[in-house]
């Protein structure tokens, strides 16, 4: 696990300068450690009802998973203020900033060639199960 310290220095206290993007249960932040490797720290909004089922679920799938199309867990911060997963960084972004906020469309052979890829997960998660 890395601490809360390592985060808010990796982060540089989780600035705005450093904010990727906000979900449903938190927001993330682009860090640096002090190996030098490059994550994504997704925090969880504690205040919100399910947001410790959500780490808990989240830890559970994707440390069991490997897909080339889902990003690794590297590890995880937890203490009584924060709730945070540390992620495989993804320089170009997510995968719903491509298909819909990007400017550039994607053309119908490659939107296909991401629903089979993103198709054969749930061919995974059957198999883990």
């Amino acid at each position: 696990m890395i601490t809360y310290q390592e985060l808010r220095r990796a982060t540089d206290n989780f600035s705005e300068s450093n904010f990727l993007g906000k979900g449903s249960f938190g927001c993330v932040y682009k860090g640096i450690l002090s190996d030098g490797t490059i994550v994504a720290v997704k925090v969880l909004n504690l205040e919100l009802e399910d947001a410790f089922k959500s780490f808990d679920a989240e830890c559970k799938v994707l440390r069991a998973m490997r897909h080339r199309n889902l990003v690794k867990i590297i590890s995880t911060c937890s203490n009584l203020e924060l709730r945070a997963l540390i992620l495989q960084y993804m320089p170009n972004g997510n995968l719903e900033k491509w298909l819909y906020l990007q400017n550039n469309n994607l053309d119908i052979h490659r939107r296909v060639s991401i629903m089979v890829d993103v198709a054969s997960v749930g061919d995974l998660r059957e198999k883990e199960e």
